[in-house]
C-alpha cells in the first residue's frame, strides 16, 4: 500500500473542498493530529471512518484506496457511493459506535478493507508473490485494526488501535507501548523508566492513550533481519505499561492474531 500516495490525495481532496485539515477533523470526529497524519503518509484511515471521510471529501472509497479520481458521470458517481455505502451498511449493521464490540462485525469490516487494498495495491502481477495478512487482537477487550504485506522486494506492517473495554478506562501519569515479536522488542514509543513524577503533572485516562497507538514498520529487500517474514509461525504481543495515579507500573499483554487473506 502506498500510503504516501493516498495521504497526498486526501491533502488534494480536502484543498479542493477548502478545508482545513481542523476543519475536516471537525466533520470527522477526529484529532487533527490524525488527518496530518494520513495526508503525511504516516498512517492510512480506520475501516470504520472511511465512509464519513469519503462523504466529506466527495470521493468514493475504491477512489480513496485507488488514491485517484476516475472519470464518471454525476449518476456513476453517484452510484459507486450508494454501493460502498450499501456494503459498509451492511457490514457494519447501520451504527458502528453500538457494535463497537462485536468482534465477529470488526473481522468482517477489516476484510472489506483488506479487499479494496489487495485490489487496488497488487493488481499487477508480475514474479514476486504478495502475502496479505490481517491483524487483530486475540483479547476481546481491545480492539486493533492492523495490516502485515510481505513480497521479495518490501514488507510492512501498520497496526491502530480502534478501541478498548471502558472498564479499563483508568487514569494515569504515563504510558509505553511496545511490539514484541518472538520477545524481542521491534518497536517502542514511550519509556516509563524515564518519567520523572511531579504533582502538578496532569492525569490521562487509558482509553484515549490506547487509541493513540500507532505503528508502522517497513523493511526492504536491504534490511539484516526481518521481523516481518514467516509472520505465521511468529507469537506477537502488543505490550503496554502506564503508571497509574498511585504511581504503580501496571503491565497489560494483549496477543495478536495474524490471518492470511487468500
Amino acid at each position: 500500500m502506498d500510503q504516501e500516495k493516498i495521504g497526498r490525495f486526501i491533502a488534494k481532496c480536502r484543498k479542493e473542498k477548502e478545508l482545513t485539515q481542523e476543519q475536516l477533523a471537525n466533520i470527522i470526529n477526529v484529532n487533527t493530529k490524525v488527518v496530518s497524519k494520513w495526508e503525511n503518509g504516516l498512517s492510512v484511515p480506520h475501516t470504520l471512518i472511511l465512509m464519513q471521510l469519503c462523504e466529506a471529501l466527495d470521493i468514493t472509497v475504491s477512489e480513496l484506496l485507488n488514491a485517484q479520481k476516475k472519470s464518471l458521470s454525476h449518476n456513476e458517481i453517484e452510484n459507486d457511493k450508494n454501493n460502498d455505502i450499501n456494503k459498509l451498511e451492511k457490514i457494519e449493521g447501520g451504527n458502528p459506535k453500538k457494535k463497537l464490540f462485536n468482534y465477529l462485525i470488526i473481522i468482517v469490516v477489516i476484510m472489506c478493507f483488506i479487499s479494496f487494498f489487495v485490489f487496488f495495491s497488487f493488481r499487477n502481477t508480475d514474479k514476486d508473490k504478495n502475502c496479505v495478512y490481517v491483524v487483530t487482537s486475540k483479547d476481546n477487550r481491545f480492539l486493533i485494526n492492523g495490516i502485515i504485506t510481505n513480497n521479495q522486494n518490501q514488507n510492512f506492517l501498520s497496526i491502530n488501535t480502534l478501541g478498548v473495554d471502558s472498564q479499563l478506562n483508568n487514569s494515569l501519569y504515563a504510558f509505553q507501548y511496545s511490539l514484541i515479536v518472538d520477545s524481542t522488542v521491534v518497536y517502542q514509543i514511550g519509556n516509563l523508566s524515564l518519567y520523572d513524577y511531579n504533582s502538578n503533572d496532569p492525569l490521562f485516562y487509558f482509553n484515549d492513550k490506547f487509541n493513540e497507538i500507532d505503528i508502522y514498520i517497513e523493511e526492504d529487500s536491504k534490511t539484516s533481519e526481518s521481523v516481518l517474514e514467516d509472520i505465521l509461525s511468529k507469537n506477537i504481543i502488543l505490550e503496554i505499561l502506564y503508571l497509574d495515579e498511585e504511581l504503580s507500573v501496571n503491565t497489560i499483554e494483549v496477543p495478536l492474531a495474524i490471518n492470511e487473506v487468500n
